[in-house]
């Protein structure tokens, strides 16, 4: 499966600066626009349910965001996504894992960055300023205290 199909990719209207992102602790969506070319990626980064390894997927389909529209290319950890090793040495995976391991270089070149935030545990919306803040809701912090 390349997408979670329990989570709908959600409205425009409710992405959100990125400030408070961090790949290596946030899943959600990911809009960024680039300062350059003007040219727009998304990425859903996303815990499968019943696993704690966190996936990263890039848009590749038309402009419906189907399921099958997605291609998982990595997973998110403590250091950052890193690109599984089985798609090889393709250079434009690297480039997109790059893009969301240095935000703060990208933001200095006039990238914008959105965000929609959904719990690291569960992948439900996150809903307050603390829970975008950590990544985590406050029920699946709560059951881990």
């Amino acid at each position: 499966m390349l997408f979670s199909r329990e989570v709908p990719f959600p409205d425009i209207s409710e992405f959100s600066d990125a400030c408070a992102f961090d790949v290596r602790t946030h899943n959600g969506f990911i809009a960024v626009t680039s300062g350059r070319t003007g040219a727009q990626k998304f990425f859903h980064i996303f815990t499968k349910r019943g696993e704690a390894v966190r996936f990263v997927s890039v848009f590749v389909g038309g402009d419906k965001f189907r399921a099958d529209d997605w291609r998982m290319f990595g997973v998110a950890t403590d250091g950052g996504v890193r690109v599984f090793r089985k798609l090889g040495n393709d250079t434009a995976l690297y480039q997109l894992a790059d893009v969301l391991n240095r935000r703060e270089h990208f933001l200095a070149l006039g990238s914008q960055y959105l965000y929609v935030g959904r719990c690291r545990v569960c992948n439900r919306p996150l809903a307050n300023a603390d829970s975008l803040r950590e990544g985590i809701g406050a029920e699946c912090k709560r059951k881990r205290n």
